[in-house]
């Protein structure tokens, strides 16, 4: 594959990835419920270095595709098997925030020198998800009722 057609922004990036051993040449699993959700992040990761993916959505067909077959496929790879995962020939990676970690490193998106801080982001996002969370769906007890959600919505 050629400088122009990995997706990385510099030829320096490149020829980096080409020593590292994580140069362009792949084509990742992204596998996911057929929503959004967990797996919107890294899948605008892949777009945004134009890097071709498998997106493996599980829908109403779970019951067989995944819990009955996919996972059980999947766990010898990794033990923690569990969506969204990133499959990328032997190596997979399970759960939101390491697959995004994964994902970034493996694309060059994220530097070794902002490592760090840029994981620190990623916790803080997810923290403000899930709080987010806790406001707009009604379950585990934080609004049940129409009525609760101006309180709750206060406490943002």
């Amino acid at each position: 594959m050629s400088f122009i057609e990995s997706g990385f922004t510099t030829r320096a990036e490149y020829e980096a990835s080409i020593k590292s051993g994580t140069s362009g040449d792949f084509t990742p699993t992204l596998g996911y419920w057929k929503i959004r959700g967990l797996a919107a992040a890294p899948r605008m990761m892949f777009f945004y270095k134009s890097k071709p993916f498998v997106n493996k959505a599980y829908g109403e067909d779970a019951a067989t595709a995944w819990f009955g077959g996919d996972k059980a496929a999947l766990n010898p790879t990794n033990s923690l098997i569990n969506l969204p995962y990133v499959k990328d020939g032997e190596t997979t990676v399970t759960q939101s925030n390491s697959v995004l970690l994964y994902i970034g490193k493996r694309l060059g998106i994220d530097k070794e020198e902002h490592f760090f801080k840029n994981h620190q982001v990623l916790d803080q996002t997810m923290d403000l998800r899930n709080d987010v969370m806790k406001i707009v769906y009604p379950f585990g007890g934080a609004v049940n009722t129409p009525e609760e959600f101006p309180d709750r919505k206060a406490h943002v």
